[in-house]
């Protein structure tokens, strides 16, 4: 085992762990409306403390990444969604 490596590696979670942590926190009381027949969906929330800008994403049920963002400067996003999932 090389120990100057495993050690470099839990520096580097370390950093990254302190970077995570002083993001902001996600937003709360997220409410989603969606109007029949319609695909779209709008997302309200009340604002999170120091963050500046948003980013929504979403995916299909299968699929195992993210497949689409929206970006929002507002406490609001609607979601258009583009093809049936």
């Amino acid at each position: 085992m090389n120990f100057d490596y495993v050690a470099d590696v839990a520096r580097l979670n370390a950093a990254t762990l302190a970077s995570l942590a002083s993001g902001p926190a996600p937003p709360s009381n997220v409410k989603m409306q969606t109007k029949e027949l319609e695909n779209n969906t709008s997302l309200t929330w009340d604002p999170a403390v120091g963050a500046a800008s948003y980013e929504v994403v979403w995916r299909a049920t299968s699929s195992p990444d993210w497949e689409d963002v929206q970006s929002s400067d507002l406490a609001s996003a609607t979601l258009k969604v583009r093809r049936i999932m």
